[in-house]
């Protein structure tokens, strides 16, 4: 999560401010602090994370946290045979190639998260031309979702959009 949170595009956006705030209760509750929140379907045990949530989540008040990271992260220290950690496999997060860094890249995308400006040519759509009910193949290529091609670094890097310490 904190590489993530160093790359950030929109570091006052209301997910950004989740996504930090579980960082840091994490971070001084000694759990580790991977990201979860990947946009693809997840299981989660209710009653798990209601103890997770009343023990943590003190005040409706209180800040927002990124659920799925405060969750995932907890959970899998309190009962780790019921957890197995993978790289996310969902296509389509980040929305677009360049919109932030994702620390690892999806291996055998398994899920699409849609979004309809994908498919369109004026919005620069990576699945541009492809069904979107189909063609799982050809979206699962590389070229189209990996997120920042080489030559786009240094680009990024000094447009202040990537932190350094996340470029590959």
């Amino acid at each position: 999560m904190a590489t993530w949170l160093a790359g950030s595009p929109t570091p006052d956006a209301a997910f950004d401010r989740g996504m930090r705030n579980a960082w840091k209760l994490l971070a001084e509750a000694a759990y580790p602090s991977r990201a979860y929140a990947s946009h693809m379907p997840q299981i989660v045990n209710k009653s798990l994370a209601n103890e997770i949530f009343d023990r943590f989540v003190i005040s409706p008040d209180g800040p927002a946290y990124d659920e799925w990271s405060l969750y995932f992260n907890i959970a899998q220290q309190l009962y780790p045979r019921h957890f197995a950690t993978k790289p996310y496999g969902a296509l389509g997060w980040p929305m677009r190639p360049g919109d932030w860094l994702p620390e690892i890249e999806p291996m055998e995308p398994a899920f699409e998260n849609y979004y309809p400006q994908n498919y369109e040519s004026a919005e620069r759509g990576m699945f541009v031309g492809l069904n979107p009910l189909g063609d799982l193949e050809a979206k699962a290529q590389p070229h189209r979702w990996r997120p920042w091609p080489a030559q786009a670094a240094p680009r990024l890097r000094a447009a202040g959009r990537i932190h350094p310490a996340c470029l590959p």
